[in-house]
C-alpha cells in the first residue's frame, strides 16, 4: 500500500498460499520476519502495512505461543540475513 494524495494505492500484493488456515497471528509474525529480512529497518515497511489494517496490532496483548512455533520451523525457512 502506497498513501498517495490522501488516498491509499495498491503496490503490490502478496500470495498467501502459504498461510496457515486458522492461525492468522503465527502467519502475520512469519510474513513479518520475512520482511524483516529482505527490507531495511529505514525503509519502515511495517507502517503501510498495518495502516492498512487501520493501527498497528496490540503487541502486548498478544500470545508468544505464534513465537514459539516459529522457533520449531526448520532453519531454511528462517534464513537470517545478518
Amino acid at each position: 500500500m502506497l498513501q498517495q494524495d490522501g488516498t491509499w494505492h495498491v503496490s503490490a500484493f502478496l500470495d498467501m498460499e502459504v498461510a496457515s488456515a486458522g492461525d492468522c497471528i503465527a502467519d502475520l509474525v512469519s510474513l513479518c520476519i520475512s520482511l524483516a529480512q529482505v527490507l531495511p529497518v529505514t525503509s519502515r515497511w511495517w507502517e503501510p502495512l498495518f495502516a492498512g489494517y487501520g493501527q498497528e496490532p496490540d503487541f502486548a496483548g498478544l500470545s508468544a505461543a505464534p513465537l514459539r512455533r516459529l522457533v520449531s520451523l526448520p532453519a531454511t525457512h528462517l534464513a537470517w540475513q545478518w
